[in-house]
């Protein structure tokens, strides 16, 4: 399985996680063998994005597109890209990243949690232990802690960056779990279906 982080700005990280966008364009792609697994970590970059980890989806293939593409396959990559023609001419020569089976994580994961200070520019190979602690995130419960806004598995327990305990479950009478409130989250999210 190979894992990597990879940068995207609003508003493609939402096509990206909604299923609209199905290619991503990048100068570059990852030497992958056939068979290989990749599993694409979705940060969301830019003044407006979150700036943090937001989904996850897979790479199924990467190819090749040309400075002067036939035109069949330049109104493709702009619909599947979902970019104007005008992007994709001057991004061009690019690789095409085929990406499918998004998955949004219950709560935006912070690049601290995993030890990296900053994103990548592009995007980077992250390694499995990495994986497993953002595979985790993305598997818990969608309660969130009020006061450090990352998630919680644990009824009543923070796994807040004030506690220093990120990764141990806590008691609930701990200092950084007197915000966590899941029954006042639940209800929002009840409210908002």
């Amino acid at each position: 399985m190979i894992n990597i982080l990879l940068s995207v700005r609003r508003p493609f990280s939402g096509k990206i996680l909604s299923g609209e966008k199905k290619w991503e364009l990048r100068k570059n792609a990852p030497r992958l063998n056939k068979g290989d697994s990749v599993t694409l970590w979705l940060y969301e970059s830019g003044k407006d994005g979150k700036r943090a980890i937001i989904g996850k989806c897979r790479l199924v293939v990467t190819a090749s597109l040309y400075l002067y593409p036939p035109k069949g396959i330049l109104e493709l990559a702009i619909k599947n890209a979902c970019v104007t023609e005008e992007h994709l001419r001057n991004y061009l020569p690019c690789c095409v990243w085929k990406v499918t089976a998004p998955v949004k994580l219950p709560a935006a994961v912070p690049l601290s949690v995993f030890g990296l200070t900053r994103p990548p520019l592009s995007w980077q190979y992250i390694s499995p232990e990495q994986a497993v602690i953002l595979e985790k995130a993305a598997s818990l419960t969608s309660k969130m802690c009020v006061e450090c806004q990352l998630w919680s598995g644990w009824d009543g327990c923070c796994m807040s960056l004030a506690s220093g305990h990120l990764w141990e479950e806590m008691p609930s009478d701990h200092p950084a779990c007197d915000d966590f409130k899941p029954e006042e989250i639940e209800q929002e999210e009840e409210d908002d279906a």
